[in-house]
């Protein structure tokens, strides 16, 4: 049961990652604000 218990955090963990680097794509591909503040700086 351990080793389903780790696989199953281990998977969440990939699922959040990616998710979280599809959600910056689009926020920075969507957003010109992010991108003047990105030139800004």
């Amino acid at each position: 049961m351990a080793n389903i218990y780790i696989i199953a955090v281990k998977t969440m963990e990939i699922l959040v990652l990616i998710a979280y680097n599809i959600f910056l794509c689009m926020g920075y591909a969507f957003s010109p604000t992010m991108k003047m503040r990105r030139e800004r700086a």
